[in-house]
């Protein structure tokens, strides 16, 4: 109840003190509306979730080529220009699995989002001839004509005979 008595007094006295509006989710530094990074791909203005400037310009710096880095809250990449603009950052180029030119979805591993799913999804694929069993880290769901359709395809074995 102490508490309650110090306020009402510095109320009294003209003695408010500025409401903290913000927290930064990842220095957790108290922030104005000023100082908020205002995401492109994330931000809304009602989100209870904000970052500060400061720390998106040390994620990019961090981040490859010292210029994009991945947004924390959506994993979108970004990039800070000088003045603090953020924008919404991409790479291409060409990917290292299926060798298309095109937006690199993880450009550690110069992979694009299919690939990345391949990756995370692997097909179990038995060679025929030696019935050996190995992961094709591949998206093959690109390569079927309707999402329940089986393909007749082969694929090379890498595991046993070396059968193409």
């Amino acid at each position: 109840m102490e508490g309650e008595g110090v306020a009402a007094e510095a109320a009294e006295q003209g003695e408010a003190q500025a409401p903290v509006e913000f927290q930064c989710a990842v220095c957790f530094e108290e922030l104005g509306v000023e100082e908020i990074a205002k995401m492109p791909c994330c931000f809304r203005e009602a989100s209870t979730t904000n970052l500060c400037m400061s720390c998106v310009q040390v994620i990019c710096e961090q981040g490859i080529d010292g210029r994009l880095g991945k947004c924390p809250k959506c994993g979108s990449w970004v990039s800070m220009a000088a003045g603090g603009v953020i924008s919404a950052g991409a790479i291409a180029g060409t990917c290292t699995m299926c060798r298309q030119a095109k937006e690199l979805a993880d450009p550690a591993r110069r992979l694009c989002d299919m690939c990345v799913i391949g990756r995370t999804v692997a097909l179990r694929y038995e060679c025929q001839r030696c019935h050996r069993a190995q992961q094709i880290p591949h998206p093959m769901f690109r390569y079927q004509e309707t999402p329940d359709a089986w393909s007749s395809c082969t694929w090379a074995c890498h595991v046993g005979c070396g059968d193409y």
